[in-house]
């Protein structure tokens, strides 16, 4: 019968696939953290998008009706991230979810949205009223030249 050798161990870092994963909740947590800086760009770029495509009333009803379920959102995208990252590229995946996770963060984004749409209705109040003084304008240089003729 053959002796079988006894195997060195091996050191701890080498060949351990869970060698740099977190131990405990504090380092969990310094992962989990999201930069409020990448959360508030993404949000400007979601506004900026909606604004573009002229849909901030269909957004602001979806943001609205996704309130309540964010969070619940935000876990189905923790479960679906493997699989979406690996068939997906999605640079901001983690951000959104994050954004999700936070009802502060959404309450911000509709925030933003509905400032855009006061921004856009006191431009086009305003650039109507300067199409009526150009038009105002036009009449009375009309009238001008008409009593000159005369």
């Amino acid at each position: 019968m053959a002796r079988k050798r006894a195997r060195e161990p091996r050191p701890k870092d080498e060949g351990d696939p869970t060698a740099d994963r977190p131990k405990t909740p504090e380092e969990w947590r310094k992962i989990e953290e999201v930069d409020p800086e990448a959360v508030t760009d993404l949000q400007r770029r979601i506004v900026k998008r909606v604004e573009r495509w002229d849909m901030c009333t269909p957004a602001l009803i979806v943001f609205e009706a996704a309130k309540p379920v964010s969070y619940i959102a935000s876990m189905a995208m923790v479960v679906a991230g493997p699989v979406v990252e690996s068939v997906f590229r999605l640079p901001d995946y983690y951000t959104f979810r994050k954004m999700l996770e936070d009802r502060e963060h959404l309450d911000e984004l509709i925030r933003m949205v509905e400032d855009s749409m006061d921004e856009r209705r006191e431009r086009h109040l305003q650039d109507r009223a300067e199409a009526r003084e150009r038009k105002r304008r036009r009449r009375e240089a009309r009238r001008g030249l008409r009593s000159i003729r005369r």
